[in-house]
């Protein structure tokens, strides 16, 4: 190759590296902007990642090679989940919204639209959410929404994803927003902070079984509560989750299990049942003929512990019917 050619090769992209470029990971916040909105935070978070990568297939030199596009994901757990935030999952997986992820190195709000680094941004025309309710486990445990976003982001674009351009007035202060329950709002434009008080505990004080329309029998000495709302659906073509239904799933073991009970077991599965938990928190889940039930009636092989039936109910619904259900 002559120098005059070689001459015309670019530089590869110059990187300068030292401790202070060594940033940590996860996520602080997330801010939801649904269709002509603001910013509005969806409170407190845990477990958070996110990832952006390159898409790529070899050729014939097995090189491997991007075709120009990547794979954005991201995962966490909202900890807020009251029925405030179950009655609004439709709307946050109804493919509009657009999300913006804090980073711990985020630089501060600027007043003026500016890429700002630590601030990363996915539209609606990139990513879509997908959701899963999880009130499973006793009063320790922390009940949560599990929130995932997953799509694909153009390499053109990567920029503007992993260095968002933004401006104060495109965050809430208070006046308005569809999320705005999540968040506290003092006037700041910072698009509100987490709100603590609907962060509620798992653990239930009961659940009601009813054959449907008939009189309901109480449960209320339970243990090993599972209790599961995923949002499902398929794909699109570019990665995005289209959300249209949700899958239940339901158990618990019941240490009532004299004579007189195991006989009931048999009429205790019918084909149409209503279910009713009432959560530690107040939080009430109603599946009226929604779900089924089946039972197991089992022995531990240790006398220290009890001998159960352990009821199990699944079921699906519209994701529209999902807020009927949550109260």
């Amino acid at each position: 190759m002559g120098a005059s050619e070689g001459s015309n090769i670019m530089s590869f992209p110059t990187i300068s590296e030292s401790g202070a470029n060594a940033l940590p990971g996860t996520m602080t916040d997330v801010f939801i902007r649904p269709t002509g909105e603001k910013y509005q935070t969806l409170g407190g978070i845990m477990d958070a990642s996110w990832s952006l990568s390159d898409y790529f297939k070899a050729d014939s030199r097995k090189r491997n090679k991007t075709h120009n596009a990547s794979e954005f994901k991201a995962s966490f757990k909202m900890k807020q989940a009251s029925d405030i935030e179950l009655e609004l999952l439709a709307t946050l997986q109804n493919g509009a919204n657009n999300f913006l992820l804090r980073c711990p190195d985020a630089g501060a709000i600027p007043s003026d639209l500016t890429a700002t680094a630590g601030w990363v941004l996915v539209t609606s025309s990139q990513v879509d959410a997908k959701c899963k309710v999880d009130y499973s486990g006793d009063a320790t445990e922390n009940a949560f929404i599990e929130v995932t976003l997953h799509g694909t982001v153009l390499n053109s674009v990567k920029d503007a994803c992993l260095m968002a351009a933004i401006h104060d007035d495109e965050f809430e202060t208070g006046s308005g927003g569809t999320f705005k329950t999540l968040g506290t709002y003092t006037g700041a434009k910072n698009g509100g902070t987490p709100a603590n008080a609907n962060m509620v505990p798992c653990g239930i004080t009961k659940v009601e079984l009813a054959y449907t329309g008939g009189g309901n029998q109480d449960l209320t000495r339970i243990s090993n509560f599972k209790l599961t709302a995923d949002f499902v659906g398929k794909p699109d073509s570019i990665g995005r989750q289209c959300v249209t239904s949700v899958d239940f799933n339901c158990e618990y073991d019941w240490d009532q299990t004299d004579s007189a009970t195991l006989l009931d077991v048999d009429d205790m599965v019918p084909e149409d049942v209503d279910v009713t938990v009432t959560t530690l928190a107040g939080v009430t889940f109603a599946f009226s003929n929604v779900t089924g039930i089946d039972t197991d009636v089992n022995a531990p092989t240790d006398i220290s512990a009890p001998r159960v039936i352990h009821f199990k109910h699944t079921g699906t619904v519209a994701k529209g019917s999902f807020a009927g259900i949550v109260s």
